[in-house]
């Protein structure tokens, strides 16, 4: 891994990832993200070098979750959306999708 200076994988253990792990946080990755670098990195630990990490209780930074905000015309945007096109292509499509 280059955050730990190419050290192998085998020579690292539950301080190096807690290190990585929040190092991400700390770059304000998405959870999502996060979360599957410790689940590729749990895997890479149990399946692929046969070294148990269950025992491991690994605490690191947790990323946030981003609050999603939703985006919906309100009725009145809706009602000039087709007074604004003047392309009469684009001037049926936008009717035809919000008729």
């Amino acid at each position: 891994m280059f955050f730990h200076n190419k050290q192998h994988p085998k020579e690292m253990g539950k301080i190096e990832i807690e290190a990585f792990l929040t190092c991400l946080a700390n770059n304000r990755v998405a959870a999502t993200t996060q979360n599957q670098a410790c689940n590729t990195l749990m895997f890479l630990h149990n399946q692929v070098l046969n070294l148990s990490m269950h025992d491991q209780n690994i605490q690191a930074r947790r990323a946030t979750q981003r609050e999603r905000i939703s985006v919906v015309l309100s009725k009145e945007e809706v009602k000039i959306i087709p007074d604004i096109i003047t392309n009469p292509r684009h001037h049926l499509a936008i009717s035809l999708l919000y008729g």
